[in-house]
């Protein structure tokens, strides 16, 4: 979350801690943010960046999913290799997996 410095005129000032303190929150910092997320979602423009908020997310997902895929498969063949050269079997494969979860 990023911070700015607004300057506002008196009259402005004036309008918040007469008509909105305590409406739209009790601080100058709350008011102001409830004022620009009110237009921002008025005006549609919360909508688009949440949107794209979760198209990015969406992206980022497919992509783990993606890797995580093609690392499961190189673990898998290196497993079948290292089983079919004699090097270890099944079920020392298996318990190796289970010693390294548990630490």
């Amino acid at each position: 979350m990023k911070k700015a410095l607004v300057a506002l005129p008196d009259q402005i000032w004036d309008i918040i801690d007469s008509e909105l303190k305590g409406k739209m929150g009790e601080g100058h910092s709350d008011i102001v943010r409830a004022i620009v997320l009110s237009y921002l979602s008025e005006k549609g423009y919360w909508t688009k960046a949440e949107k794209l908020r979760a198209k990015k997310e969406s992206s980022r997902t497919a992509k783990k999913d993606e890797d995580s895929d093609v690392l499961d498969t190189m673990i898998t063949s290196l497993a079948k290799l290292l089983e079919e050269k004699g090097y270890i079997n099944q079920e020392e494969w298996e318990q190796k997996i289970k010693k390294n979860l548990k630490s």
